[in-house]
């Protein structure tokens, strides 16, 4: 079946090929023909030029003016844009999580090794003059701090493969 419409200066143009069903329909008398789409296509000439749309590839929902008459029809729209727009979407959502993730083990891992460190102190009975954090830190960055004795000495010390050394 064939259906033209000329709308201004535009003119619509849709192809429905339908083959008969072999089902029996319950209600509907024997009969009659149970006729069953089997493809669509639209050619839209605008003064824009020609747009197509397809089916059975992908019926894509024409929501741009959001008229409840032309929700659920086939629009001509870039289908493979789309897919191609959602797996970057979901490619993108992974990646984030990913470095969510990374941070998380990344400062648990800290963690960790600050308490490694804070067992190691109190072992020696060593303290730490001001931001215990950020000296903490700087050791596990590789870097020497300046630690107290129990006597009130000041020493520089180095973190390196899990031991505290006197640098």
């Amino acid at each position: 079946m064939q259906l033209r419409l000329k709308r201004g200066n535009s003119s619509y143009t849709f192809h429905l090929n339908v083959s008969v069903s072999d089902a029996d329909i319950p209600g509907l008398p024997k009969e009659y023909f149970h006729w069953v789409g089997v493809q669509f296509t639209a050619e839209a000439s605008t003064v824009h030029g020609t747009v197509n749309a397809y089916w059975p590839l992908v019926a894509a929902r024409d929501t741009k003016y959001r008229h409840p008459r032309r929700r659920t029809s086939i629009a001509p729209q870039d289908i493979q844009g789309m897919i191609e727009a959602i797996a970057r979407a979901t490619r993108e959502a992974q990646e984030q999580a990913n470095r969510i993730e990374q941070a998380r083990l990344a400062h648990s891992s800290k963690d960790n090794t600050r308490n490694v460190i804070t067992g190691k102190l109190n072992a020696q009975k060593w303290t730490i003059p001001g931001n215990k954090t950020i000296e903490m830190n700087k050791l596990i960055n590789g870097e020497t701090i300046a630690v107290t004795t129990q006597r009130g000495k000041t020493i520089k010390i180095k973190f390196e493969g899990g031991i505290l050394k006197q640098a």
